[in-house]
């Protein structure tokens, strides 16, 4: 009797303690590389508020200026001696004086880590279906320590702009393999549950970086830490395992067998006498982004995992890179903010098993909408408290319930590609979550323009993107991981409400 690697996992533990081993390990390379490399141009790129400097003949502005005042562009037609950068805290801004007519470089040098993202993601999809996951993600993490050393001592602008893109190409494949390894290894009923909690990591790092940037306030030695944590990740990453599924696929199947048995022994339960069921390919399969549109249904499925992951990536990051404009502490502000995203983790499991991924997805934008259209109603007066305060809470509901949508989004696309293509499928989604990153930074620039403008364009894009995510993106909820094309495709050619398991997804679902 042959069996799926989803059958054998319902027997021996979709979630025990070795999954729960595994969260740790992931969760640690989120926590210490990718998510640290990922925020942390908050403030190392952040442009510090300005005032006249004491006694000036040419400077007469009273008081602190910041990106919204009035006064913001007054001092480029001063002399550089007769102003001064206000706060206590150093950044690139700072060192290469990228302000007036450099400014939009703030945005040039931070903007270019997300192009690193995007390459790394297309690049390390192939990597890791050719190679294996686990070697991808020793590949990655050890590229990225290397390259956070150099970036610590640079004097250039080119020499740090070079840096952070190579760090985005190696954390993108860092990230996104370790993400589908973990997926991999869980059984159907707690994929959502091991795939969503990995984003717990990245809040606390998200939350201690604010604490860690309001301690240590010149950002080389903030760059520094990253350094010396992700050798520490470098040495974590030896305990992964490789995939069983990539195993699998990649006709090693006694090696597949040994890394089930090895799962069954940390969960305390027996490894069953079956035989693995090996995944059909068909003759068409050719294990390339071509798979993503060969068939009309699949490519919907495709373009609609795009645009979704292509929206909440840039609302995720409007709000969290745009935190520190809100007014007041900029630091409170961002811990603020972060912190949102604890609760939004919970509630996508509870949303996603409850309501399906679908009407996750889309109550989330709802809700980021609304939001958004809330905080641009609230007056720009950065002065009065409570329009700061009520800035600051519509910020947190719109994050969090982006949040929402975006952990679904990681979810379902892990269990709308296959086996064969599945890195490649998350690799050139999150590559348009990464286009998304990449003008975020511009959308929130745009708050010198007129401060409407960054929400205003959240608040369009959520529409469109729940629009097209209830129309075209097909349900996914309790059904096993697909292991070839050939599923999808018949997957895609039903409605999916009336979407029958075959005959070894039935046998599961039973099982469970």
């Amino acid at each position: 009797m042959t069996v799926s690697v989803d059958e054998v996992l319902s027997q021996i533990g979709g979630y025990g303690k070795y999954q729960i081993l595994m969260l740790m390990l992931v969760g640690f390379i989120d926590f210490g590389l990718s998510s640290f490399n990922v925020m942390i141009i908050t403030f190392i790129a952040g442009e510090p508020t300005w005032e006249c400097v004491s006694n000036s003949t040419v400077c007469n502005i009273t008081g602190i200026v910041d990106t919204t005042s009035d006064d913001y562009n007054a001092r480029c037609d001063m002399p550089r001696s007769e102003w001064k950068f206000s706060d206590t805290f150093t950044s690139t801004v700072t060192e290469f004086e990228l302000v007036c007519d450099k400014s939009i470089l703030q945005n040039v040098s931070s903007s270019l880590f997300w192009l690193g993202w995007l390459i790394g993601n297309l690049v390390f999809g192939h990597i890791a279906d050719k190679i294996g996951r686990r070697k991808a993600i020793l590949l990655g993490v050890f590229a990225t320590s290397v390259v956070s050393w150099v970036i610590v001592w640079p004097r250039y602008l080119s020499v740090y702009i070079i840096c952070r893109i190579l760090t985005g190409v190696s954390c993108a494949g860092a990230s996104m393999t370790s993400f589908v390894l973990l997926v991999e290894y869980s059984g159907v009923k707690h994929r959502s549950w091991a795939g969503t909690n990995i984003w717990y990591f990245g809040s606390v790092c998200f939350m201690f970086l604010s604490l860690l940037a309001y301690l240590i306030r010149e950002w080389r030695y903030l760059m520094l830490y990253g350094a010396c944590v992700s050798v520490l990740v470098l040495m974590s990453t030896w305990f992964l395992p490789e995939s069983c599924r990539y195993l699998l696929v990649n006709n090693r199947h006694d090696e597949a067998v040994k890394q089930l048995e090895k799962v069954g022994r940390w969960n305390g339960k027996p490894m069953p006498k079956v035989e693995l069921e090996e995944p059909k390919r068909v003759v068409h399969e050719k294990t390339d982004v071509r798979d993503l549109f060969y068939d009309k249904n699949v490519a919907k499925v495709t373009i609609a995992s795009w645009i979704t992951w292509f929206v909440c990536a840039l609302v995720y990051y409007v709000v969290s890179y745009g935190a520190i404009y809100l007014g007041g502490n900029i630091y409170l502000n961002f811990f603020l903010v972060s912190l949102a995203t604890v609760p939004s983790t919970f509630t996508s499991i509870v949303c996603m098993n409850k309501f399906g991924r679908r009407k996750a997805i889309v109550g989330g934008m709802v809700i980021s909408a609304v939001a958004s259209v809330i905080a641009v109603s609230i007056p720009s007066n950065r002065q009065h408290k409570g329009y700061t305060a009520g800035r600051i809470i519509m910020a947190m509901v719109c994050k969090y319930a982006n949040d929402v949508s975006f952990n679904t989004a990681y979810i379902i696309s892990s269990e709308l590609f296959p086996t064969s293509v599945r890195s490649i499928g998350l690799g050139t989604s999150s590559a348009c979550a990464r286009i998304g990153s990449f003008l975020a930074l511009y959308v929130v620039w745009l708050i010198r323009i007129h401060h409407l403008l960054p929400y205003a364009i959240v608040v369009a894009l959520c529409v469109t993107a729940g629009f097209t995510c209830f129309k075209f993106l097909p349900e996914t909820i309790s059904k096993p991981t697909r292991e070839s094309m050939e599923a999808v495709l018949e997957m895609g050619s039903k409605n999916v409400e009336e979407l029958p398991l075959n005959e070894n997804e039935t046998q599961t679902e039973k099982r469970i």
